[in-house]
């Protein structure tokens, strides 16, 4: 009687949950919690062979089910979150590119050194840190002529020794002496004294020398000016032969003998005879008629006069003839 009592109570009370499962959804998963209790009470009872036992271990059988078994409840569904991308930095030379999430991807680049200079310490092309020192100049020494040099970059610092001559040298680098002159000083200044009767005069070798002892310089002096004036003697008699024409008529012999008496030489006096572009008996024209403005003369006295002064027989008549005789 017991047992038929205690299943109609079970069978009671799973109807019961279950109208209210129905009516109010948050009591779902508590009533199939009751539910399956029951039935499972329901079952121990029926293997259960003791009537007396029934109703209280049922009871302590529903409560210890009901305490170990855990209430399962519905979780609401929720909505799917997109999958990440990652997004890297650059890579820089120290550091690897990396994610917001903190992923890395690869590696850092590591520096790209350019070489230390003179002033600058080696340094990164790509973020432009240094490292180390700089190489320090590598100095060569000063010369003459050139201040210290770096060998490395080219740059100098200070300034070049400067010569030190003596004896036409330089005591460094043996440089001659472009102001050195060995001779003696007499001499250098019988050479500028030769020099500059000759840009304004003409003179034969001998007549430079003489010229020179008047002004007190040595023989010696004079000669070694004249030998090394770099005179052409040819063209001194030239010069002379001109230089006569320009004041003075003179016949082609008169002129030769004029510049002998130069102390040209008479290869030099025929030189300059034959190369003044004289006109011989205009010059014999001119010489007859300065004889005239100082004195009277027949004609063939003034004939003979310039036969004597070495013009041609020719010449001499034609210089008369010129003058209106």
């Amino acid at each position: 009687m017991k047992r038929i009592l205690t299943l109609c109570l079970s069978a009671c009370i799973l109807f019961c949950f279950s109208s209210c499962s129905n009516s109010d959804a948050k009591n779902t998963d508590t009533s199939s919690d009751i539910s399956q209790a029951e039935t499972t009470g329901l079952q121990t009872k029926e293997t259960n062979t003791s009537v007396t036992e029934g109703t209280t271990q049922t009871s302590e059988t529903v409560n210890n089910e009901e305490t170990q078994k855990p209430s399962e409840t519905t979780k609401p569904a929720q909505a799917t979150k997109p999958a990440h991308t990652h997004s890297y930095s650059d890579a820089t030379c120290t550091n690897v590119p990396t994610c917001s999430c903190g992923a890395t991807n690869g590696s850092a680049l590591g520096h790209k050194w350019t070489d230390a200079t003179c002033t600058s310490a080696k340094k990164c092309s790509r973020c432009g840190e240094t490292s180390g020192s700089a190489s320090g100049h590598k100095w060569t020494n000063a010369t003459c002529t050139s201040a210290k040099k770096c060998s490395r970059c080219g740059e100098t610092s200070g300034l070049a020794l400067g010569h030190s001559f003596s004896q036409g040298k330089c005591l460094r680098c043996n440089t001659p002496d472009p102001n050195y002159n060995p001779v003696a000083l007499s001499k250098q200044n019988a050479l500028k004294k030769a020099n500059s009767y000759l840009q304004f005069s003409a003179f034969s070798y001998l007549g430079l020398i003489e010229q020179l002892e008047y002004e007190k310089f040595s023989h010696e002096d004079a000669v070694y000016a004249v030998d090394n004036c770099g005179a052409n003697w040819n063209e001194q008699a030239l010069r002379k032969a001109n230089s006569y024409l320009e004041f003075s008529a003179f016949s082609y012999s008169g002129l030769i003998e004029q510049l002998e008496y130069e102390k040209f030489t008479s290869k030099q006096a025929r030189y300059g005879a034959d190369n003044c572009g004289a006109n011989w008996n205009e010059q014999a024209a001119k010489k007859a008629a300065s004889y005239l403005e100082f004195s009277s003369f027949s004609r063939q006295g003034l004939i003979d006069q310039l036969e004597f002064e070495g013009f041609t027989h020719e010449q001499a008549v034609y210089g008369v003839s010129s003058v209106g005789y």
